[in-house]
């Protein structure tokens, strides 16, 4: 209080002036009931803060978070995010990322099948799924080539992927082992993302 109290003004200006600034990031927004349409929406991460996302069940929460952990790794190279999930195992981590990840605009896609036929490619399944024929699938398949190779060069290396159904405990332990270890190897943690919240147990 005292501190608080007693301060100059130039002491808090500088105070300021040190202040980490904000992050920022956006996801795919679409269309909006009632608002036309808005291609993107975009939010600002406070250093040191907490930041929720509260909606009902399948109003997209998991895909707002990993698209703004995705943004997040794009747009800050210098920087490693964790990605940990309480509901998705690693391996439909890892899909959901591609899925927000690839660029698929433009390659004659069908609406509602972008994720399975990412679901099809990462498979190694044999021949053209959805009626496609050869010659409309081949561009869909290099654009998944090619963005995937992007992901790996880009994304893998600094977004790490984590399925746990510890307590609320352990995950903080965790984060904070894993946080020292990444600092430790030079690589500067810019943020953790924990889907979701009513999973969580506690000791």
């Amino acid at each position: 209080w005292s501190k608080q109290i007693h301060t100059t003004f130039a002491d808090a200006m500088r105070e300021l002036s040190l202040r980490p600034a904000t992050t920022k990031t956006k996801w795919e927004v679409g269309n909006v009931v009632g608002g036309g349409f808005r291609k993107t929406e975009q939010v600002e991460f406070y250093p040191a803060d907490i930041t929720i996302f509260c909606a009902p069940t399948s109003h997209g929460k998991t895909m707002i978070l990993m698209q703004s952990a995705v943004d997040l790794v794009r747009s800050n190279p210098n920087k490693t995010y964790l990605y940990i999930s309480c509901e998705e195992n690693h391996l439909q981590l890892i899909e959901r990322a591609l899925n927000v990840s690839l660029n698929l605009n433009g390659t004659g896609i069908q609406e509602g099948t972008r994720k399975k036929v990412i679901k099809h490619y990462t498979g190694n399944r044999v021949g053209t799924p959805y009626n496609y024929t050869e010659a409309e699938y081949t561009p869909i398949k290099t654009a998944i080539e090619r963005g995937v190779a992007e992901f790996e060069q880009t994304i893998w290396g600094r977004l790490k992927l984590i399925h746990t159904d510890a307590t609320a405990e352990a995950i903080c332990k965790n984060i904070t082992a894993v946080v020292e270890e990444l600092e430790n190897n030079g690589q500067e943690v810019g943020g953790v993302f924990i889907d979701y919240i009513q999973l969580l147990s506690t000791d």
